[in-house]
């Protein structure tokens, strides 16, 4: 209904043409100085933000977070274009600048901390990972690293890629369970605290005849 509302009202205001109201308290008002309010703006927005961040959260469940986290940059910014589009266009055909720039600045409010979020990385730091440790979280006797917001870094950066199993010490400690399979070895190191949308609980380090070939994302079930 909020929606069906809010549409009739910016087709008269598109329009100029005067459509009658649904509620009463409003028949005293302009139609389209309530379509075209900045209140009716930050609904639209909240409402918009809200769900895509909801969106993003549910597809993170069990997911790694670059998947969840490209989910939330895009619905944010596709679901708030939606209502930024129709209204920057109709304040520049009227010619309200005012009126168009605060459009501008309230969509990039909205998508910039969103944008900045997903480009950053917490840095991967050796002594904290290997040893802050929660021992009230334990996987098969090992400990949970407490600094999982670092996963993003260890991943894309490849730091943990093409390095011998004393140097995988040496960098991320001996808290790992071993998954031996057909000639390879598998270490996994548990952690704890990730990022909002990260949905595994393991770094994950493939090995083959003494050497690191692949890591990343485990435990996303």
């Amino acid at each position: 209904m909020i929606f069906y509302l809010v549409w009739r009202h910016f087709i008269a205001a598109i329009s100029d043409h005067p459509i009658k109201m649904d509620c009463a308290r409003f028949r005293a008002m302009p139609f389209s100085r309530i379509i075209v309010s900045y209140q009716i703006q930050l609904v639209l927005c909240v409402l918009m933000t809200s769900f895509s961040l909801l969106f993003a959260l549910v597809a993170a469940i069990e997911s790694p977070p670059y998947l969840a986290e490209n989910t939330a940059l895009i619905s944010v910014g596709l679901l708030n274009a939606l209502w930024a589009v129709p209204y920057a266009i109709l304040f520049r055909s009227k010619g309200d600048r005012k009126a168009y720039a605060r459009v501008v600045k309230t969509f990039l409010v909205v998508f910039l901390p969103v944008l900045c979020f997903n480009l950053y990385q917490t840095p991967f730091y050796a002594p904290r990972w290997k040893y802050e440790l929660d021992y009230t979280r334990i996987y098969d006797k090992y400990p949970a690293h407490v600094n999982g917001n670092m996963m993003e870094d260890i991943i894309n950066s490849k730091i943990a890629v093409g390095i011998t199993l004393q140097e995988i010490q040496d960098l991320f400690g001996s808290n790992y369970f071993i998954n031996s399979f057909d000639g390879d070895t598998t270490l996994y190191f548990f952690y704890s605290n990730p990022s909002p949308f990260d949905g595994c609980d393991k770094l994950y380090i493939h090995m083959r005849h003494g050497r690191s070939t692949d890591a990343g994302y485990g435990g996303c079930d």
